[in-house]
């Protein structure tokens, strides 16, 4: 991942957009999509790509590297002037807003929000315009283990997508109870992955026309998944998987 150091210019940044390993690879189109969100919310902000919160090296005990990351992700980001950091990645913000003030023995100098309660803030202010559907489209919603377990945050997502006038219908085992996608092993067990991924994705309901999550692991994941599933389980449901800022941005003014 490229270092954050070479991305910061400039002073006075509104938002930060923690763009995230996988937005940055894997799904680009979040990373557009949240970029045009935010442009035409009129506030500055400043991606950046192909950064590292440093969270793959807690999991297998890389402390000493992990410690040189956060340092240099904070003193970055404080140069900025910003007092808000904005992801997609569950991971990222649990990780950043909880270990970073342990790792550096402090409080952070800006606040970390999931990008869902950023847009529901801006959806409920009538900040952020957003064209209402005809009710004739058919969403199903998949929690991240992270956002609904951890982060707590599993209204937000629901609510924005409401104030569209769409057809919601709940997955089976949402919020709380939400089954894994299998992301979480997807670089060390590829194919048990991708066939977690397909289970979840046969209970997804019949008629739908999109099936949105809000984080980009989850997202890239379950795509294989409906792959994995038609081949496999003979699924036969033509659902496309979104990020929650892919979803939203096609309905932006």
């Amino acid at each position: 991942c490229r270092d954050v150091d070479h991305q910061v210019h400039g002073k006075n940044v509104e938002i930060i957009h923690w763009v995230g390993c996988v937005a940055s690879v894997k799904r680009r189109g979040i990373l557009t999509s949240i970029n045009n969100i935010l442009s035409k919310l009129k506030v500055s902000f400043k991606p950046l790509i192909n950064t590292c919160c440093g969270y793959p090296l807690y999991q297998v005990g890389y402390w000493k590297h992990l410690e040189d990351i956060a340092e240099r992700n904070v003193e970055a980001i404080k140069n900025l002037d910003s007092n808000m950091l904005v992801s997609s990645c569950p991971a990222c913000i649990g990780f950043i807003r909880d270990f970073y003030p342990k790792i550096i023995g402090g409080k952070l100098p800006f606040k970390v929000k999931h990008i869902s309660e950023m847009l529901q803030e801006y959806v409920k202010s009538g900040e952020l315009k957003l064209d209402v559907g005809d009710g004739n489209i058919a969403v199903t919603y998949h929690d991240p283990c992270h956002l609904s377990r951890y982060l707590n945050i599993y209204d937000q997502p629901r609510d924005i997508m409401k104030s569209l006038n769409i057809n919601i219908m709940e997955v089976e085992k949402g919020r709380l109870e939400t089954e894994c996608c299998g992301g979480g092993v997807r670089l060390a067990l590829p194919e048990i992955s991708t066939t977690i991924a397909a289970q979840r994705v046969l209970t997804v309901p019949k008629d739908v026309d999109y099936l949105v999550t809000s984080c980009p692991t989850c997202t890239v994941n379950l795509n294989d998944g409906v792959v994995v599933a038609k081949v496999l389980y003979d699924f036969d449901v033509d659902v496309k998987v979104m990020d929650l800022a892919e979803f939203i941005n096609q309905f932006i003014k």
